[in-house]
């Protein structure tokens, strides 16, 4: 197993939960958690390890979370 799998395996549940938790909607959490998994591909090779990884994973799901949030809005 990758070190990326790994990532995936240990908080995709988390963060999902957390999504489903803000949204309240399974399907904007569903997507929300794929594009942070997504974005964390991406850009896994720019954490520098100031933070905990879940704590950047997270912050990605987050911010993710409102700009779709402003997307809708606007």
């Amino acid at each position: 197993m990758t070190e990326l799998e790994m990532i995936y395996e240990k908080y995709f549940k988390d963060v999902y939960i957390f999504i489903l938790s803000l949204s309240k909607d399974k399907y904007i959490a569903e997507d929300i958690t794929s594009m942070t998994f997504m974005k964390v591909i991406e850009s896994l090779n720019t954490y520098k390890g100031n933070s905990d990884i879940k704590t950047w994973i997270f912050s990605i799901a987050r911010n993710s979370y409102y700009s779709m949030q402003k997307k809708i809005r606007n």
